[in-house]
């Protein structure tokens, strides 16, 4: 009786939790999670919730900015590429993010490719993600119209997180 015991809740524990709660690349993006303010030249100019996807294999954004309808994201490790992506949608607008092979500041870096509406391809959004360690997360998005040679700032905005009341 004592092994069949051992053996339920032995198998109940291995079966509810997910595999992405111990594979350390599933976790990279966690420090990202919380509920935020943002704050760009100073002024607050949304709020923002990230949490985690049922299973914890992912992480969900959902950003309201204070002067558009804002939008929402999905970002997941890719186990196949071994490589994070994201999927962006706001105003009628899909933007997939990756991962880049390699990148040389910050906690996580992830790049779109888009075409304009004159059929121009350029690098949108060269996102840079930094852990301030003190509860704030910068965003910087670049731009780039020469396939990655040079890069223009988009937007540089700081997540500070909500604290409770």
């Amino acid at each position: 009786m004592f092994t069949i015991l051992l053996l339920f809740f032995g198998l109940n524990f291995m079966f509810s939790q997910s595999p992405c709660d111990t594979i350390e690349d599933y976790r990279r993006f966690d420090f990202w999670l919380g509920e935020w303010e943002v704050f760009s030249d100073g002024n607050k100019i949304a709020e923002s919730s990230i949490t985690l996807t049922k299973g914890n294999c992912g992480i969900i954004e959902n950003y309201n900015p204070f002067n558009n309808a804002g939008g929402s994201s999905i970002s997941y490790f890719d186990a196949a590429d071994k490589k994070w992506k994201q999927e962006w949608v706001a105003n009628g607008h899909v933007s997939h993010y990756v991962e880049p092979n390699h990148y040389t500041e910050g906690e996580m870096q992830l790049v779109a490719k888009h075409i304009d509406q004159k059929g121009n391809e350029f690098w949108l959004r060269m996102i840079y993600y930094y852990d301030k360690k003190q509860d704030s997360v910068r965003q910087l998005m670049e731009r780039s119209t020469d396939n990655g040679v040079t890069w223009q700032k988009v937007f540089d905005g700081l997540y500070k997180r909500k604290t409770a009341n």
